[in-house]
């Protein structure tokens, strides 16, 4: 019973249904945004202005970005707990 009092009846699927976009409103929303994106025109000069300003964002995140790489060879513990780095 109360997995059936879950389930949902046919008036309630019906007004899901004619609540449904149809194909031509679809249409007319893809329309509407494909009109706004002809709206957005970018220059070249504006383009190579914002990867200007990307490169110097990224060599600056990069030089802040160091790491290296140490290899623990002998397998043993220093003190119990301590890993020496041999190389």
């Amino acid at each position: 019973m109360k997995q059936l009092a879950r389930k949902s009846n046919i008036k309630d699927v019906c007004a899901l249904l004619d609540m449904k976009s149809n194909t031509e409103e679809v249409n007319k929303a893809l329309d509407e945004i494909h009109e706004e994106m002809d709206k957005q025109v970018v220059t070249k000069t504006e383009l190579n202005d914002a990867l200007t300003e990307q490169n110097a964002i990224n060599e600056a995140l990069c030089a802040e970005n160091c790491s290296a790489r140490w290899l623990w060879k002998s397998g043993e513990l220093q003190n119990g707990f301590a890993i020496p780095w041999e190389i």
